[in-house]
């Protein structure tokens, strides 16, 4: 049974605000204000992921190379491994974000 908190939205509602947070820089201040809420997790079903890395992973133009961080997304398991999250700022190394 869904959480009375929960909500459904479409995935070209989600890629909407995801762009509008990546095209004003503001992953830091989201990951910043959804922590201070103690909102630390977000739900995604396997299947959104398995998605994702298949798109990941498709050949890309010019066969540029992957980021780090997106082949650490293709190698990792998406499960709650328990390791420190690569932040969405972590730069080349895919370090941590700072807690």
């Amino acid at each position: 049974m869904p959480d009375k908190n929960e909500m459904e939205v479409s995935v070209g509602r989600f890629a909407f605000v995801m762009k509008a947070i990546a095209e004003n820089d503001l992953w830091d201040e989201v990951i910043f204000q959804l922590e201070q809420q103690g909102l630390n997790k977000i739900k995604v079903d396997t299947r959104q992921l398995a998605v994702l890395k298949a798109i990941v992973g498709l050949p890309n133009e010019g066969n540029k190379a992957l980021t780090r961080r997106a082949s650490r997304f293709l190698a990792s398991s998406c499960g709650d491994t328990h390791q420190p999250d690569a932040g969405p700022d972590a730069g080349p190394d895919g370090g941590t974000h700072p807690q």
